[in-house]
């Protein structure tokens, strides 16, 4: 015998909110935690470019050639492509404010520490950030060489 029309469609409903339900919190921890991947890629990339680029610019290298140079080998990013040139012609007006990344490395650390993972980088650069608004630069774009 079949089962009476109404109590299926009610199972379906009840079965699609559920299943709804679980994929949009599912989907919600999956992004913040990919939005945390990206921020703590972010962080330390930047870090290393601006460093790269701070020594290069005191060792009196052309850093617009070098720059165009690295970005078609393994040094390639978005930030070195976009930004690295913007450093050396010492522009920062457009980049991501410190006290921002601050915060967001803040929630990148909390859920690292949740999950069990280390993140020594990301605490650095942290710390770096931490220092320069403690000295006033909150507002400060985080792409500055040497900064």
């Amino acid at each position: 015998p079949s089962a009476p029309t109404g109590a299926i469609t009610a199972w379906l409903t009840s079965s699609f909110r559920s299943s709804a339900t679980m994929s949009v919190a599912a989907t919600a921890r999956k992004s913040s935690t990919y939005w945390a991947l990206k921020q703590i890629c972010i962080a330390g990339l930047v870090q290393a470019l601006s460093e790269g680029l701070a020594f290069g610019m005191r060792a009196g290298l052309d850093c617009e050639k070098v720059i165009e140079e690295i970005s078609k080998g393994a040094a390639q990013s978005w930030q070195m492509e976009n930004r690295g040139g913007t450093m050396v012609e010492d522009k920062f007006e457009f980049g991501f404010a410190v006290d921002w990344m601050r915060k967001d490395l803040r929630i990148c650390r909390e859920e690292a520490k949740g999950n069990g993972t280390p993140l020594p980088v990301t605490e650095t650069v942290a710390r770096f950030y931490d220092e320069v608004s403690a000295m006033g630069g909150g507002r400060r774009s985080t792409v500055r060489p040497g900064a």
